[in-house]
């Protein structure tokens, strides 16, 4: 899987979920809010295309969430709607993403 974005702005993402994964981000505790431009990249920001533009990044963040729940073993929400409903949705700006933690069995 490679998604195309900016390694340090990769990171930064990667770092705001962790964060809500433990509960202190800053945003909402369990929610970090994502914008859409973050997942711009040189080359689609030259596209004139904006729905195009708004389909690739939708897929970028979704892509990125798929991997980060499946790393932390965790769902998400993204404006409240469950990720594995998710397979495109409207990102012209911004969204909210809540890190929900699996209940973990005691033995």
């Amino acid at each position: 899987m490679l998604i195309e974005i900016d390694t340090l702005e990769l990171m930064e993402l990667w770092a705001e979920l962790n964060e809500a994964y433990h509960g202190i981000n800053g945003f909402g505790s369990d929610t970090a809010e994502i914008y859409a431009y973050r997942f711009q990249t040189k080359y689609n920001a030259l596209e004139s295309n904006m729905n195009q533009i708004q389909k690739d990044n939708s897929k970028k963040l979704l892509e990125l969430l798929r991997l980060f729940c499946s790393r932390y073993d965790c769902d998400c929400e993204v404006d409240g709607i469950k990720l594995l409903n998710l397979t495109e949705f409207d990102f012209n700006w911004r969204v909210q993403v809540k890190i929900i933690k699996k209940e973990k069995e005691l033995k």
